[in-house]
């Protein structure tokens, strides 16, 4: 019943505000989901990867490399689970401006909203949402020797897709609406 809730809160307010409102809250309820400390959306724009909304202001509009964590979940339609620190892909040119040190991150891909049919291909993601955590979520996967990646089809049958994660994927297709109503 809760996720109902969450789910008529972001519907309300695509329907009676702007698009980076719709994204904020979108990302607030995913963080409380997973029982976060922090997160961020990213996206696509022009030749970058970039952040869209954040719970930090300062990284609105940050841009992020390609091969970073996030670009990696969005290019390669991964879900990725890392401690940050120990992963060379981490951009930490957003923690050294932050002063703060990112310790476990979550990248989701989030899926575009237009099909593969309609774009003559493979659809491509839209962003990335990821949420951060202080600590370890996910113990036994000993993130801190390497990061643990999966496919889509592969994390849903993990252990990893507990109950507050999967909810995350029913907000997803809203955060890609989103996302396209930001572009256009």
């Amino acid at each position: 019943m809760e996720m109902e809730k969450y789910l008529q809160k972001i519907v309300q307010i695509s329907l009676s505000s702007t698009p980076e409102d719709m994204l904020k809250t979108s990302l607030e309820i995913c963080i409380e989901i997973a029982q976060g400390s922090s997160g961020s959306i990213l996206g696509e724009e022009g030749p970058y990867l970039q952040f869209l909304f954040s719970e930090v202001p300062e990284l609105i509009g940050v841009r992020v490399p390609f091969d970073s964590i996030a670009g990696s979940a969005m290019t390669k339609n991964l879900v990725i689970y890392t401690h940050a620190p120990s992963d060379k892909r981490h951009f930490d040119g957003v923690d050294k401006q932050l002063k703060k040190t990112t310790n476990y991150l979550l990248s989701i891909p989030i899926p575009s909203i237009h099909s593969a049919k309609s774009s003559g291909g493979e659809a491509k993601n839209a962003g990335t949402l990821q949420i951060l955590f202080d600590k370890d979520v996910f113990p036994d996967l000993g993130v801190e020797k390497g990061p643990r990646e999966f496919s889509l089809g592969d994390f849903k049958k993990s252990g990893m897709n507990n109950e507050r994660i999967s909810n995350i994927f029913i907000i997803l297709p809203l955060i890609a609406f989103g996302i396209e109503v930001m572009r256009l």
